[in-house]
């Protein structure tokens, strides 16, 4: 071999050694965010299984006073979006069959 393939070869293995370490730390940033993720994942974990065992330990008047307030609430709702159609529907019936004589005799 000749100097100068010698030191082609260097330079080869050099620039294929730089490649290797750029992906190592390429790679070692992708495990830190990785575990990064893990860590997270794991507290929301923690608090969801806190969370549940906070629900579990609901007692019976609790959850039927939680079951009054969204059911009282509900029926709240339920008539006052009666009373808004009805309200809101009777004008509009009332405008359309003043209307409709009206619009029948053009055509």
């Amino acid at each position: 071999m000749t100097i100068a393939q010698i030191q082609s070869e260097l330079t080869n293995t050099l620039d294929f050694i730089e490649k290797l370490r750029d992906k190592a730390v390429e790679q070692e940033r992708l495990i830190s965010r990785l575990q990064e993720q893990s860590k997270e994942s794991k507290v929301r974990a923690e608090k969801a299984k806190a969370q549940a065992e906070a629900i579990k330990s609901i007692t019976e008047p609790q959850l039927e006073a939680i079951t009054s307030l969204i059911t009282a609430n509900a029926r709240k709702e339920s008539t006052r979006g009666f009373w808004y159609g009805v309200l809101t529907s009777f004008p509009i019936g009332i405008l359309a069959s003043l209307t409709a004589p009206t619009s029948y005799n053009y055509a």
